[in-house]
């Protein structure tokens, strides 16, 4: 089960030819536009395309995207019972404007203020709901500071897995960074180490990053710390320490990485796989996430075809 913070990428490509006369920016011909499931909703889409059953909680506001998001969740086969639809917020979408597949710039609406009360217990009732519909193998947390993961939402998700042994994993932000105890796998990049740790530690200082994680993963009484290093690698700290460098790769844009390999990571857990394929595979589907323009999932098949290549 997905929980989290869930969104509509929007896309608009098209070829800059000249300057507009009423300011001194680009003219953006557009040639064709698409409306693409993106946040948590993007992690159920990679989770779905390694050929995992599951389902999503989250929310939207009641606008003219509640519909279309709602189309795209169906049209994919998720699970759409979680969704809670709140009126008094905006659905999140992300605008973004290429030129051929050079991104130009990014448009955003959304709220980014914590849920209410009422809302709250809005998306509760909703995960209340998914979750009586199957056994489930683990629960993701999906983190972009959008409002939906408050305090409350976190604690009463994670006592419910911790009662039914439900392992968890996260992909987490700044403002409830290490409101996440207990959990299984917690998946912070360089950034969003430094900033909860308080360090400036350089993602070429491995001995340091390692022992910095290992400060994270004793506070937050958390099983396992994936690190992700962006072209620099990962670092895994459990029972053991990991190490990979990233693979090279023809970098097209880096949109949607992280929504891969936290993906990536949690099926490998759920599945009880060695650490050190888990780590494996993750960094693997991260690099080929940024091959591809947009944010796209990674399916089972191609994850598993490039695997096979590197070991023959």
């Amino acid at each position: 089960m997905v929980i989290g913070d869930v969104m509509m990428d929007a896309y608009m490509w098209g070829r800059i030819s000249r300057e507009s006369p009423e300011a001194p920016v680009p003219i953006v011909d557009v040639d064709r536009r698409e409306m693409r499931l993106g946040g948590a909703a993007n992690v159920a889409l990679n989770l779905k395309a390694l050929g995992v059953g599951l389902g999503l909680v989250g929310c939207i506001g009641k606008d003219h995207y509640t519909d279309r998001y709602l189309d795209l969740l169906n049209a994919s086969g998720i699970d759409a019972s979680g969704t809670a639809i709140l009126p008094a917020r905006k659905t999140t979408v992300k605008t973004r404007i290429l030129n051929g597949n050079k991104h130009v710039v990014r448009v955003d609406e959304e709220d980014l203020g914590l849920l209410s009360e009422e809302e709250e217990d809005a998306v509760i009732a909703a995960a209340a709901k998914l979750i009586k519909t199957r056994k489930w193998d683990l629960i993701l947390f999906e983190d972009y500071n959008k409002g939906l993961l408050t305090e409350y939402i976190i604690s009463e998700i994670l006592n419910f897995a911790e009662s039914k042994g439900i392992p968890t994993s996260v992909d987490p932000k700044k403002d409830q960074f290490f409101a996440y105890q207990g959990v299984s796998l917690f998946k912070p990049n360089l950034r969003e180490l430094n900033w909860g740790m308080n360090t400036q530690v350089r993602k070429e200082d491995l001995k340091e990053l390692a022992k910095t994680c290992l400060s994270l993963k004793k506070k937050l009484e958390a099983d396992n710390i994936l690190l992700t290093l962006a072209e620099a690698g990962m670092i895994w700290i459990g029972e053991e320490l990991l190490y990979v460098p990233a693979h090279p790769r023809r970098i097209v844009d880096v949109s949607g990485a992280g929504d891969t390999v936290i993906s990536i990571a949690s099926v490998g857990l759920a599945l009880g796989l060695p650490i050190k394929d888990i780590l494996a595979l993750a960094n693997l589907g991260g690099g080929l996430v940024c091959e591809m323009p947009g944010v796209v999932p990674i399916t089972g098949e191609r994850l598993i075809s490039k695997a096979e290549d590197l070991l023959d």
